[in-house]
């Protein structure tokens, strides 16, 4: 079976538009880094063609399983970088993710995002869970 090369949008300007701020001043050698990316950028970015839900950052889930987690939780945002339209390599890629649980979160609800959170990111490089409701959580894949 031979596999189709994801055909990315290459409009710098509009994938621009759509990280908005969550672009950092961290910017060297056409990679761009952000962080705080919510879940209606992170789901425009695929749905224009920017970013390709199978991609992975090295032993990351995919694209497609970040934006699935982050459905279900949005209080989570991602983290990553993108490349400069000039690069053969051009891309978003999500490193990993962050966020705060609510205060508010009912113990079963906590318990279910921690089985969740413990099933799809322990093998991150970086992995730090949240303790408790209200607690914050970040995991990185190098």
């Amino acid at each position: 079976m031979t596999t189709i090369p994801f055909a990315f949008n290459r409009n710098s300007k509009r994938r621009s538009a759509i990280i908005g701020t969550a672009y950092t001043r961290d910017n060297s050698g056409g990679i761009r880094r952000y962080k705080l990316l919510a879940l209606m950028q992170l789901r425009a970015l695929v749905n224009e063609g920017f970013a390709d839900p199978n991609d992975q950052q090295n032993d990351a889930p995919s694209l497609a399983a970040f934006l699935g987690f982050m459905s279900v939780y949005p209080f989570a945002t991602a983290h990553g970088y993108t490349i400069e339209p000039k690069r053969d390599d051009y891309r978003v890629s999500v490193e990993g993710i962050s966020g705060q649980v609510p205060a508010d979160l009912g113990a079963q609800a906590f318990e279910c995002f921690v089985h969740v959170f413990e099933r799809m990111f322990s093998g991150a490089d970086e992995y730090d869970p949240p303790a408790g409701p209200g607690a914050k959580f970040r995991i990185w894949y190098d």
